[in-house]
């Protein structure tokens, strides 16, 4: 029996790392050409985080995971229940109220994903779930929920940064060739597009790492520095306060930068110092390849520095998500967005080649 596209409802999951959003895309046009927009109806839930949980060391996971013998513990087991008994429920608030339709999902979560790209067996800020699309599955046949097929993979939620910037009306990585995009939420995610074709950084782990595993100049990953996240636990923390008390109570830390507190502002500009120095690490590996930066690590050090695409420079430079929202608004400017443009060019202007600097600077501005 041949199915149409008016008998199918496509859900497009995000799960991030506090929370789960669900969407629903409609599809119109042939099967060989569909033509896809985001419908009206959305869910999303918080995940129930169990006190007792605490994330194994990623250095730990690593090493179970490249041994093949991950040995979850009991807290994770069950904090990854609640993760996809949330997923579930976001699913089925879409589905239930339209009706009897063959269910389509596309999920995309954080993490490094089993062999066959339906489980998660290491993870920065969460508990590894190798078996998370046949639980999740499962729950939503006992929901009597129908789908059309088994989930196919989870992709990655950095990835599909990338294709939502290539394929969505305003996306910033149409009618370019080589960007690079930056986005700083819970954590941070990147995506890149070379030579005009959107490169999955799972292709290019011999030459470059992942944001969220590269470490700064100050020691810890960028991912705990210059996150949104991060960043306000720092302010937070500074204060001799809490995140959820200052998150409560509206103290962001750019808000309280613009008002003049000097530790807001003092964690304003070290993550545009930070943000400038991971941009900056982007472009020089894409154009020379790797630093020479000991203290990012041996396994840093371990990168090849030839890849097949040295000698480029990006065209666009994208912040994205929470970072990028603060970095577009022009009220605060002041403490993000220039100092991150006259760090960007220093380090461009100091430590770049001549032709990056060329391609990258103008009358000493980027």
């Amino acid at each position: 029996m041949k199915v149409e596209w008016k008998d199918i409802l496509l859900i497009g999951i995000d799960g991030g790392a506090t929370e789960t959003k669900a969407h629903e895309v409609l599809v119109s046009g042939s099967w060989r050409k569909p033509k896809f927009q985001l419908g009206t109806r959305s869910a999303s839930r918080k995940y129930k985080m169990l006190p007792e949980f605490k994330p194994v060391e990623v250095g730990q996971q690593i090493k179970e995971r490249n041994e093949g013998a991950v040995r979850l513990t009991p807290q994770e087991e069950l904090q990854g229940k609640e993760y996809i008994a949330s997923t579930a429920e976001a699913v089925e608030e879409i589905a239930r109220p339209i009706g009897p339709k063959k269910l389509v999902i596309g999920m995309g979560m954080p993490g490094l994903k089993t062999p066959d790209g339906r489980g998660i067996n290491a993870i920065n800020n969460g508990a590894r779930t190798p078996n998370f699309l046949e639980q999740l599955e499962g729950r939503l046949r006992e929901a009597g929920l129908d789908l059309l097929a088994p989930i196919a993979r989870l992709g990655s939620d950095a990835d599909y940064c990338g294709i939502g910037e290539e394929y969505a009306t305003e996306g910033r990585f149409r009618r370019v060739k080589n960007a690079y995009y930056l986005g700083g939420g819970t954590g941070i995610a990147d995506a890149m597009k070379l030579n005009g074709e959107l490169v999955p950084f799972d292709h290019t782990k011999d030459w470059l790492q992942k944001s969220w595993q590269i470490a700064s100049s100050l020691g810890p990953t960028y991912e705990k520095l210059v996150a949104a996240k991060a960043m306000n636990e720092t302010f937070a923390r500074m204060e001799k306060a809490t995140l959820d008390e200052y998150v409560k109570a509206g103290k962001f830390t750019q808000v309280e930068a613009l008002k003049g507190n000097p530790r807001a502002r003092f964690v304003m500009n070290l993550v545009s110092l930070l943000l400038a120095e991971l941009l900056f690490e982007r472009m020089h590996t894409l154009y020379a390849g790797r630093e020479e930066a000991p203290y990012r690590g041996d396994a840093y050090l371990a990168l090849r520095t030839d890849h097949p695409y040295r000698g480029l420079c990006f065209q666009k430079l994208i912040l994205g998500q929470r970072i990028g929202d603060i970095y577009a608004d022009a009220q605060y400017r002041k403490v993000l967005r220039n100092p991150l443009h006259t760090h960007l060019a220093h380090l461009v202007e100091r430590f770049a080649p001549a032709e990056m600097q060329e391609a990258y600077l103008k009358s000493g501005k980027i």
